[in-house]
């Protein structure tokens, strides 16, 4: 609980609140690092642009991964149920972060769900289409594919401090 408290302030100076009207642009998210300007448009072409509600279930746990997403504006949180049945929220994801990548990348079953805080707006890029990269624009897929592993070994690089935190 503390930890989700101090979050939410941080997200708050940071990100100004996260207001609907704080719509971030693709070429602004970590995974588009490098891309050119054709590349972000080749990405853009495949993209789908998703809404929620507030409270809307965007992803559910265990379940097949479908898409990845990318936050335009709006907050989501990410949550797992305990063995005790209790809910912990991992994370809040603010406009500019992706989630859904995790399963995408491994093609497992989803490792949590993910909640629409409030009024959400993200693109959306399909398993399909991002497969489809593969033949169509190798390039752009192996570029994501880097930004992905680079994203992914920054959560984990900051999961092992906030273990090392928790425990010293």
């Amino acid at each position: 609980a503390a930890l989700e408290l101090c979050e939410d302030r941080l997200l708050a100076e940071v990100n100004g609140g996260s207001r609907a009207e704080d719509k971030v642009s693709l070429e602004a998210f970590d995974v588009c690092a490098g891309l050119s300007v054709e590349q972000v448009q080749a990405l853009r072409d495949v993209l789908e642009i998703r809404r929620y509600a507030a409270g809307d279930l965007i992803i559910q746990m265990g379940e097949q991964p479908t898409a990845l997403y990318f936050l335009v504006f709006g907050r989501v949180s990410v949550l797992v149920e305990l063995p005790n049945g209790v809910t912990h929220r991992l994370t809040t994801c603010v406009p500019g972060m992706l989630f859904g990548d995790m399963a995408i990348v491994e093609r497992r079953p989803r490792s949590a769900t993910v909640r629409a805080d409030e009024p959400v707006e993200c693109f959306s890029l399909s398993l399909e289409s991002f497969d489809r990269l593969t033949g169509t624009r190798p390039d752009l897929k192996v570029a994501l594919l880097e930004n992905f592993a680079r994203s992914l070994s920054r959560r984990v690089r900051g999961l092992t401090n906030e273990v090392s935190a928790l425990s010293g």
